[in-house]
């Protein structure tokens, strides 16, 4: 599971079904599970209250929700539930650095 926010937006990965979760709401449509023991390339982007989750050459979540734009820089979160291994290599953190203008 992806996490945004302290349990606020979550993109959930289950048996049957990988999903987009807003403050407890299902958002968008079901997608397939991911497979097991398969190493997947993702690209998870937060910009003021937009949300944008993609598998590489897979599916999608993109979605603008109000609740995502609670603190200037919000918590990002990657945990595996229910005794669940997640392996994560090769994270980068990207930030937008805004110039003042003098």
């Amino acid at each position: 599971m992806v996490e945004v926010g302290h349990h606020d937006n979550r993109v959930y990965f289950g048996k049957e079904a990988t999903r987009l979760i807003v403050k407890g709401t299902q958002r968008g449509e079901d997608q397939k599970p991911l497979k097991l023991d398969q190493w997947y390339d993702v690209i998870f982007e937060i910009k003021d209250d937009e949300i944008c989750f993609q598998i590489k050459d897979g599916f999608s979540f993109r979605g603008k929700f109000k609740e995502t734009g609670e603190a200037d820089r919000p918590i990002v979160a990657f945990c595996g539930t229910n005794r669940g291994t997640l392996l994560i290599d090769d994270v980068s953190v990207l930030e937008e650095v805004k110039k003042q203008v003098q």
